[in-house]
């Protein structure tokens, strides 16, 4: 058997009896939309994912001892690395859904009032050298990064580099479109753009398929090539404002927006301008596809399958990748925008602008939540406010949200398929949910003190 089967086998052993281990499982359900970054996901094991695994004989106890795989002796645990108060109400959940889904490793963190008070790591960051995913570990935050695409965009317009109200077509520099397919383009506008509503409904970064292979067919295009041949040549689904349709394609547009702004490439701006002031450093745009990073976490199928890294940009270059980031600096960077760690990152009228809803004709949701600047909900309470991001590619679930009682926290998986994203990450979120509002009594540490 080879090296790479047997650590497979191995981990698939573990996973499978920590399934029938865990009690209590939280039941699955819908979520959010998946974030389908990828537009070509892998279906083989998509498929795999939506019954329990299916292991040939023999795998299912391989790496255990006899009596572990007689069942007389109790299933190992997940590992759990870094500390913070026994909050375990927390590692219960995290353990019982990485083992219901077959998820080899993630992460929580938790902070009230600016103070860290929990960050965890679980499980493996990397199955084949059994490294420990930590609290510190990095990790794809996939559409995570819109929600820090929009504050760099709030801190353009502190800066007075940036008009919310500024048109796309002037901010990329008036270029020549020959004769517009559909004028409206002109008009489209940074906030449209961070509200998903400047008039495309793909969200595919390429814009569709055809076009993207006909751009391509001789090589790679960078994503302002393409961006302009659709402004010039393709026809608008709605008029800009008039709806909202989550697209990637727009953040697409918008990580263009903020280097001919800021006159940087995305990922400088984003780190000496956004990052670093927050206290967070060592984040940065993910590779091509194919890389990982040193500290990155690995990415499994749901049958253990290991994924590239990086981000299948394809025939399109340019700053399209997903941000590289942990749970803690997450936490930093939640912690900045709400003003309860450090003073607010944002001025009040950006802050404002960013929590607004969504300009009429645009109706508030039946929930009474809206899209927010790089939010995918803003929702006002008689507490507060609240604010939440998801994201998800394959092998990668990610989610931030800030509570109206000032809790801000961070959860990431590095395991199953895009298809599973609603069932992984809605348990997860139900019972996570539920077991920080039972929380009355928040430790009086501060563990942002180990992360400086």
């Amino acid at each position: 058997m080879s090296k790479g089967i047997r650590w497979q086998a191995q981990y698939l052993g573990i996973l499978f009896s920590l399934s029938l281990f865990f009690t209590g499982a939280v039941a699955a359900g819908a979520a959010d939309t998946p974030d389908m970054e990828d537009p070509s996901p892998d279906t083989a094991d998509s498929a795999a994912a939506s019954t329990s695994p299916q292991l040939p004989p023999g795998v299912a106890t391989a790496g255990m001892n006899p009596q572990m795989a007689s069942g007389t002796t109790p299933a190992p645990q997940i590992p759990i690395t870094d500390g913070g108060p026994q909050l375990k109400q927390f590692d219960q959940i995290m353990q019982t859904i990485m083992g219901n889904y077959n998820v080899p490793g993630g992460a929580l963190a938790i902070a009230k009032d600016g103070k860290l008070v929990l960050a965890r790591g679980y499980g493996y960051a990397d199955l084949q050298n059994g490294r420990l995913f930590s609290p510190t570990t990095l990790f794809s935050m996939a559409s995570v990064t819109k929600a820090v695409t929009g504050v760099a965009a709030l801190r353009l317009v502190d800066e007075g580099r940036l008009n919310l109200d500024d048109t796309l077509y002037n901010i990329l520099g008036k270029p020549k479109l020959g004769n517009v397919q559909d004028p409206r383009v002109m008009t489209i506008t940074v906030r449209q753009l961070l509200h998903h509503s400047a008039g495309w409904k793909t969200d595919f970064v390429g814009y569709d398929q055809p076009t993207y292979n006909s751009l391509t067919r001789n090589g790679p295009i960078p994503f302002e090539t393409l961006l302009l041949f659709v402004m010039a040549n393709k026809p608008l689904d709605y008029a800009p404002g008039a709806e909202c349709h989550y697209s990637n394609f727009q953040f697409g547009a918008l990580k263009s927006v903020i280097e001919h702004a800021s006159g940087q490439n995305f990922e400088t701006y984003v780190n000496e301008h956004v990052m670093q002031p927050m206290g967070v450093r060592d984040n940065r745009l993910e590779p091509e596809r194919g890389i990982y990073l040193p500290n990155e976490a690995h990415r499994y199928s749901p049958v253990l399958r290991p994924l590239p890294g990086g981000h299948p940009n394809g025939q399109v270059t340019g700053s399209l990748g997903s941000w590289e980031s942990s749970v803690v600096d997450m936490c930093k960077f939640l912690t900045a925008v709400d003003g309860t760690r450090t003073k607010p990152f944002l001025s009040k009228a950006s802050f404002d602008q960013m929590v607004a809803p969504v300009p009429a004709p645009v109706a508030v949701r039946e929930n009474g939540s809206t899209f927010g600047l790089g939010w995918d909900s803003v929702k006002t309470t008689p507490d507060g406010i609240l604010f939440e991001k998801n994201g998800g590619v394959p092998g990668v679930h990610t989610y931030i949200e800030h509570l109206p009682n000032n809790v801000d926290w961070v959860v990431i998986f590095n395991g199953t398929g895009v298809d599973q994203k609603p069932k992984v990450m809605g348990a997860a979120l139900r019972s996570l949910h539920q077991a920080l509002s039972d929380v009355k009594d928040w430790p009086q540490i501060d563990l942002f003190q180990r992360y400086q």
